[in-house]
């Protein structure tokens, strides 16, 4: 399947500041008129902080005004994903972030609140060997470091608490898995499911050092959630080499689509320093009930152009997916851990997608 490339919708270098960190730009993505994206290592910043640019008819085109920073000093600068929710008429706007860490963290270096916690102990399934402590996931941190936090706005512009407390951390307990399995370094994907009457959420699963699956969880209120468990997955998932890096998942009227990024990842050594990569693209897949998922095309295949980075950094991934009566839109990420990454937008006729997802 072919998309056209309909050319760049947002150049994440435009401005010196954005220069400086090479991950800026991760995890973009379009939530009605608004570009949400992240800005690494400018002057005087240690994480990421999340700006956006706004649609401007006139202009036709997305632009970014002087004070468009919306989300600074927060873990959740890591991870913030927005997410339409027409339930609320005062509020239609939620997100979700946070990072489960450490007072050792670079972005906590002046929070008296983290200096004065108590640390927890977490298992790392990755890296076992290693003594992991963690914030209380019990405690409200001013800097949304002991969890995923739910987000509320009336504009998409201006973000409060919808909940005082993480609604997912590291600790949380996953179906079938050791605790400490649920990550929080990804991309995750959240939105009313109108199909079941619930929130749905798909984060990222560190099974082991290398492979990288996608749990799934869901909720009538946004605070309580559903044992997280695995996707799963037709072709089955190599537990020892395979890796879904996030799932990207959208809901397309009764069925479910996900444009996954996926790479072999091969360890070479005990320390997981020298490593192969092999088979990069991303993934469509397509599900009737969001949990059990079946690939039907092979979507950008790495094509050498970013020969420096394996695994999910070279090719260009699937970040936002749209729809009108005609046309399937894909807001992609190209040339993403270089300093000329940018956003595109393709298109597909939806008659010819759908003879894909539909096999119609």
């Amino acid at each position: 399947m072919k998309f056209i490339n309909q050319g760049e919708v947002l150049n994440f270098r435009e401005f010196e500041y954005e220069r400086c960190g090479l991950l800026t730009g991760q995890y973009a993505h379009v939530v009605d008129d608004k570009i949400y994206y992240q800005v690494h290592d400018y002057p005087s910043k240690p994480a990421a902080d999340i700006f956006y640019a706004e649609y401007n008819k006139e202009k036709n085109k997305y632009i970014k005004s002087k004070n468009n920073c919306i989300i600074k000093k927060s873990l959740a600068g890591q991870n913030f994903r927005v997410f339409k929710d027409i339930s609320d008429k005062n509020y239609p706007y939620r997100a979700i972030g946070g990072y489960h860490t450490n007072k050792d963290h670079a972005l906590l270096k002046d929070c008296q609140f983290s200096k004065e916690q108590t640390m927890v102990k977490c298992p790392n399934p990755v890296w076992p060997e290693e003594k992991t402590m963690v914030f209380s996931p019990e405690i409200s941190h001013p800097r949304h470091a002991n969890g995923l936090y739910v987000f509320k706005s009336k504009d998409g512009i201006n973000w409060e608490l919808f909940h005082s407390k993480p609604i997912m951390n590291r600790l949380t307990e996953c179906k079938n898995l050791p605790i400490g399995t649920h990550g929080q370094d990804s991309f995750h994907s959240i939105f009313f499911d109108d199909n079941k009457e619930k929130y749905v959420l798909y984060i990222r699963a560190n099974i082991k050092l290398g492979v990288r699956h996608v749990l799934y969880t869901e909720s009538k209120n946004l605070i309580d959630w559903s044992v997280p468990e695995l996707i799963q997955s037709d072709p089955p998932f190599d537990l020892d080499h395979d890796n879904f890096y996030y799932g990207s998942v959208y809901k397309y009227e009764d069925i479910y689509v996900a444009f996954t990024p996926f790479f072999e990842n091969y360890i070479l050594d005990s320390k997981g320093h020298h490593r192969e990569y092999k088979n990069e693209k991303t993934l469509l897949m397509i599900s009737k009930n969001g949990t059990s998922w079946n690939t039907v095309d092979e979507l950008f295949e790495h094509n050498n152009s970013n020969p420096e980075w394996g695994g999910h950094m070279r090719a260009p991934h699937i970040l936002s997916f749209d729809f009108d009566d005609e046309n399937i839109m894909l807001y992609v990420q190209e040339d993403f851990l270089t300093y000329k990454n940018k956003l595109v937008l393709h298109t597909i006729r939806r008659k010819d997608f759908d003879q894909v997802v539909r096999n119609k």
